[in-house]
């Protein structure tokens, strides 16, 4: 077998791929096989002796490389991840490829070997890098490298003829993808063999289970087999403290991993080393257990006098019953009072607060207020965009909650729907620049220290290969999927806001300038906006004082103990939005619909003597919450748009009242409080993360091993990169499931099965299917080699979402998945059509993408087709 992986910086490993942190040093992988069958790690180094009970496997130490070619981070999405190769051709070791990155313009074939560990070290040492960096900044480190070795697998001596081959387990860490293909002495690839490519651990994140891989030519292990059904039994020394519930079924295709959701309840005092209980597994007729022993740590009770200790571990069920974790750090003092606003603390990228502790030290305790340390779902999770900000805010949420439980916690606790203080480093500061400017009325004070501004600005296409051949509309499209995390375009949302922006004048991983832009544009919007900016002369990316000093203190100090009174408004401000349905309220103002969603929309509220005056800007919807408006302008007309309107005596008298305005016909008519349809999460493919409950995979009941198998893989991607939970389900078991009005959870609808065109015959956007074929405004879709991802509205639930993914063959399946945004910066709107001609030419086999209106309509201005 002829193993393929892919290299290349913060990207790929296929015929492997990887990426090099230093473009000058080595880049490394470390590929561990297990196999599948008895679970047993196989060392890799020298061939292995022969055993009559079991298979086993060997990887060859001996690495072909190609490269180094430049690429955007996210490009090796639409290019195939073998480009420049074609994996169904014979590989030519003599050739030579373009490259911009080599002398002469062009590379070709060395040798690299890994270490016994399976560590593959990867350098480039006659590629000139600081000539590149000079002209391209640091982001012209970046490029792809494919790798190429094999794979042996010895069988067992008393192998029968009739036994079920064995899928490996592989587990590629900073690699991108991987691919095993079959090999054989100077013989192309067989034409009915599509390379089922498998995403790779990139950023190295802990607690991530392998892939599963089936080999290529062998007879198919993944018919359609029953799935298991979970059980549980506690322990009998631990059922006398603790109650232990199964929070819901828990189903699992074959080779999968799932998250098992189950709630513990004490019920007197314990004091145990470890939480132990039994898992029963039932496969059919088949019944086994699992014993689980869960570490447990007693912590004493806290008081003002003994002090308390940093870094308590809490969970909850949250996001449809799934589980999260976090930490807290408990304030000095209980509530005197009004409770304080805690501050809410985002990690940096790649940073496990469970593991290290750097984070939490970094943290000063607060006399009144807790410091609570979401983990982002993952190390990495979205940037703290998407289900990573629907983490940090629930974690506020359930630490109320669990200081609501007991009396004896009440004086400690925080109100319901409490304001915070955001604080940051790194990824972090920049997901607190981005959970401010998108949720200002919840935020009290904001302290980004080393926040990039937008990832195209600490990314940029300066090497894109798109560039050179897309239509800059249809370019224009996709990278409207990226406008919901562009920092900057909301600033407008923060001049109130208090804000002390950090950063180290010699920070060589993201440049000062990011901060000092960022303060400038709030300025620009108020020169008297609430900003303060501490530049930290000769100061790196991270340095123990970046928080532990006198001015970050009196911040925090003087913004959490006036948090009670009234806040600052200006006597004009804007609110700015991309996303409806992930904004929340300026000032008590809160925009409910776009004009042309893909589109910004602002609302610009100017306060005077005589009237107050708004304007908007795209923006078909908005409301006004009368208790957030100060008393004086109850005296004073509302002009919207040139359109006055007076508010009477009984509504000034609601103070929780929210009046709605929409624009019909040209003018702004006013609605009851709920008197217009909140919109789900629309513009983007990657909202289908933001999930209310586990996602459920729909497969054809007729399915073929390779739609099991890309399922699979997708399940496995969740985990992984977002720990999110998934069921894969077929046709007929979707239809039953989405009968239960109960299942809020989005869907994924992998192919044209009987499910997916009974949602599509429902007609509730623009394609429909005809004859069994995909159909766009009349227009066929069946290219081969063509994927199609689409937004949908969920069969029940309108604040839910589906999306359908499909290949007009095995092709277009690998593309489909390939497009699906496992990362934060894939540019797939509400819905994209790509062609073949992606593998070589990126963005430019974009057939058609768009954004969809309102309600699902086609929106002319956001799509091209």
């Amino acid at each position: 077998m002829g193993l393929v992986p892919r290299l290349s910086y913060l990207t790929t490993v296929a015929l492997l791929a990887l990426k090099s942190t230093v473009a000058a040093t080595a880049s490394e992988a470390t590929i561990t096989l297990t196999d599948a069958l008895n679970l047993e790690q196989i060392v890799l180094q020298k061939p292995v002796a022969m055993d009559t009970a079991s298979w086993k496997v060997s990887l060859s130490s001996e690495w072909d490389v190609l490269g180094p070619f430049p690429i955007h981070a996210r490009e090796q999405h639409f290019l195939s991840p073998s480009f420049p190769l074609n994996v169904s051709e014979v590989v030519d070791l003599n050739a030579t490829y373009p490259s911009a990155y080599a002398d002469g313009g062009s590379v070709g074939w060395s040798k690299a070997k890994s270490r016994e560990d399976g560590t593959l070290a990867v350098s480039f040492p006659n590629i000139r890098w600081e000539a590149l960096r000079a002209t391209e900044g640091w982001a012209a480190l970046q490029h792809h490298t494919v790798l190429r070795s094999t794979i042996t697998l010895h069988p067992p001596a008393a192998r029968k003829t009739n036994d079920t081959p064995p899928r490996l387990l592989v587990n590629l860490e900073q690699g991108s993808f991987f691919t095993v293909v079959p090999e054989g002495p100077g013989k192309p690839q067989d034409d009915a063999v599509v390379p089922e490519w498998h995403a790779g651990n990139i950023y190295a994140m802990g607690r991530s289970p392998a892939n599963v891989v089936s080999l290529p030519v062998a007879p198919s292990t993944t018919e359609p087999t029953t799935y298991s059904i979970f059980d549980l039994t506690p322990s009998t020394a631990l059922s006398q403290y603790m109650d232990l519930e199964l929070v819901r079924e828990t189903r699992l295709a074959p080779g999968q991993t799932r998250i098992v959701p189950i709630r513990f309840t004490q019920k007197q005092p314990i004091d145990i080393k470890h939480l132990e209980f039994t898992l029963t597994v039932i496969s059919g007729n088949a019944t086994s257990t699992v014993d689980v022993a869960l570490p447990a740590q007693n912590r004493a009770q806290w008081n003002a006098s003994n002090g308390a200790p940093s870094g308590i571990k809490a969970s909850y069920l949250g996001f449809g019953a799934m589980p999260a974790a976090f930490l807290v750090t408990p304030p000095e003092h209980p509530n005197v009072g009004s409770p304080k606003p805690p501050i809410l603390a985002l990690h940096g990228a790649g940073v496990d607060i469970f593991e290290f502790d750097f984070w939490v030290q970094a943290l000063p305790r607060q006399r009144h207020s807790w410091i609570v340390l979401p983990a982002g779902r993952t190390a990495w999770g979205m940037d703290w965009h998407g289900p990573s900000a629907q983490e940090a805010w629930g974690t506020v949420d359930a630490l109320q909650r669990i200081l609501a439980r007991r009396e004896q916690w009440h004086s400690w606790g925080i109100a319901p729907n409490t304001k915070v203080l955001l604080m940051g480093h790194s990824n972090g500061g920049q997901g607190a620049w981005y959970l401010a400017g998108r949720y200002p009325d919840r935020v009290v004070g904001v302290v980004p220290a080393a926040g990039y501004i937008k990832s195209q600005a600490y990314v940029p296409l300066v090497q894109s290969r798109s560039a050179h051949y897309v239509d800059p509309a249809v370019r224009a499209i996709l990278d409207s999927s990226l406008t919901p995390d562009d920092n900057d375009l909301f600033l407008s949302n923060l001049v109130d806001t208090p804000v002390l922006a950090i950063h180290g004048g010699e920070d060589d991983n993201v440049p000062v300038w990011h901060t000092r832009e960022a303060v400038s544009v709030l300025k620009t919007w108020n020169p008297q906006a609430s900003v303060t900016f501490r530049e930290d002369p000769g100061e790196l990316h991270w340095y123990p004082s970046v928080f532990a000093n006198e001015q970050v203190q009196n911040f925090l100090s003087s913004t959490l103990e006036e948090s009670s009174g009234h806040a600052k408004i200006s006597s004009s401000f804007t609110l700015t939005v991309a996303t409806p349905s992930d904004s929340g309220s300026l000032h008590g103002w809160s925009i409910l619909r776009l004009g042309i969603p893909g589109r910004l929309g602002r609302l610009t509220v100017e306060a005077s003597q005589d009237a107050i005056r708004v304007r908007t800007r795209n923006v078909q919807a908005f409301s006004i919450h009368i208790g957030s408006l100060p008393d004086n302008a109850r005296n004073v007309p509302f002009i919207f748009d040139g359109q006055q309107l007076d508010l009477d005596e009984e509504t000034w008298n609601l103070k929780g009242f929210t009046l709605s305005l929409s624009r019909e016909d040209g003018q702004w008519t006013p609605h009851s409080q709920g008197g217009i349809r909140a919109l789900p999460p629309m513009g983007r493919v990657a909202n289908i993360l933001n999930t209310k409950g586990p996602i459920t995979i729909v497969i054809p009941s007729k399915q073929t091993s390779r739609e099991l198998s890309a399922a699979s893989r997708l399940a496995h991607n969740l985990n992984v990169y977002h720990k999110l939970d998934a069921e894969i389900v077929d046709d007929q078991e979707a239809a039953a499931k989405f009968n239960d009005l109960s299942q809020t959870g989005n869907i994924i609808l992998l192919g044209l099965g009987e499910f997916a065109k009974s949602t599509l015959r429902q007609r509730r956007t623009a394609f429909s299917v005809v004859d069994d074929v995909l159909s766009l405004r009349s227009r066929l879709i069946n290219e081969s080699g063509t994927a199609a991802l689409i937004l949908h509205p969920h069969p029940t639930h309108d604040d839910s979402l589906l999306l359908l993914m499909h290949g007009t063959d095995a092709v277009g399946l690998e593309r489909a998945l390939r497009l699906f945004p496992i990362r934060t910066g894939i540019t797939v709107p509400d819905w994209v059509i790509v062609t073949r001609e992606a593998d070589e030419r990126g963005t430019a086999g974009v057939e058609g993408a768009g954004v969809w209106g309102n309600d699902w309509s086609w929106n002319e201005a956001m799509s091209a087709f």
